[in-house]
């Protein structure tokens, strides 16, 4: 039996007072450059004891020009073997975003499954809910942990690349006329509402805001409670869907501004007893840089609003 793909404060904290055992934790905080912070830095002032940090920016493709493409499987098992990981561990991914909950985690929790990891969960609420419940944590340099063998077992169906996405979108008015709706793809964009329609920009400045013709927004925050800053509950979970038009149990992509957010919508679909969803990992980014004008809406560009 699979691992609860979430798991809170209380419960890893009484696994650590028992005893870890196969349980490896990793720090997987990754922010984005506007916000100007320091995952690394963060990690060795405030980390839950024993946890590694995984760095989306170099666990990654580093051949390609878009910031943390999704790697080849020899330097996914390089690089998470020497993390002390194996893949009979039990991950379990956190990240340091006190402002929204969640960032990042959702990110790596699905590269561990687009490997075939079986046992991998996300901390709810991050490091923020586990500081709020009293735990303990540690700073310093942290120590390297004892290099494993990683066999990762790649399950490409997970990843999508920018053909695969563009036919899917061609495909979508001959599918609604033979067969309907139902007969579609969904491909869903985990951005803001205003990146998606193109009225506020981008992280990125030098790039429109936008969409993908024929895609569906569902914000990724949706599925966090601002309250709790906690993942909603599973019946929660699939309202967001229902109230963006999404059927989570038809085929579906995720996509966003650059694969991040996106898996959002990945680790909703599987929480909530669906499969794990696709993510187009280039994404926004990619996708408004190279794929054919028609089959965008462009928006606001954020260096142009400064002028």
């Amino acid at each position: 039996m699979a691992a609860s793909p979430l798991v809170s404060a209380g419960w890893l904290a009484q696994r650590m007072k028992e005893g870890l055992g196969a349980i490896k934790i990793l720090d997987g905080t990754w922010h984005m450059a506007v916000w100007k912070r320091d995952a690394q830095a963060e990690h060795q002032e405030s980390r839950i004891e024993g946890a590694v940090h995984f760095d989306l920016d170099q666990v990654a493709d580093l051949t390609v020009p878009l910031p943390h493409t999704f790697p080849p499987q020899e330097v996914f098992a390089e690089k998470v073997g020497k993390m002390g990981i194996s893949s009979d561990s039990h991950v379990v991914i956190y990240d340091n975003n006190a402002n929204i909950g969640m960032f990042s985690a959702p990110r790596v929790w699905w590269m561990f499954k687009a490997f075939g990891h079986k046992d991998v969960s996300i901390l709810d609420g991050g490091l923020p809910a586990w500081v709020k419940g009293g735990f303990p944590t540690i700073s310093g340099p942290p120590s390297a942990p004892n290099a494993v063998e990683y066999t990762p077992h790649y399950e490409p169906n997970l990843v999508k690349r920018m053909d695969q996405v563009l036919e899917i979108l061609s495909k979508r008015d001959q599918n609604q006329k033979e067969e309907g709706e139902g007969g579609c793809v969904q491909v869903v964009d985990a951005r803001s509402s205003g990146r998606f329609k193109g009225t506020d920009p981008e992280p990125r400045r030098d790039i429109p805001s936008g969409h993908m013709l024929g895609t569906t927004n569902l914000f990724f925050r949706s599925f966090i409670d601002p309250e709790s800053k906690r993942f909603k509950t599973k019946e929660q979970l699939t309202e967001e869907f229902s109230k963006a038009g999404v059927d989570p149990s038809r085929p579906m992509v995720a996509t966003c501004g650059s694969g991040v957010s996106a898996c959002f919508l990945s680790f909703a679909s599987y929480h909530t007893g669906h499969g794990v969803v696709p993510v187009y990992d280039g994404s926004w980014m990619e996708f408004v840089l190279n794929a054919p004008e028609d089959t965008m809406v462009k928006g606001v560009k954020g260096e142009d609003l400064e002028k």
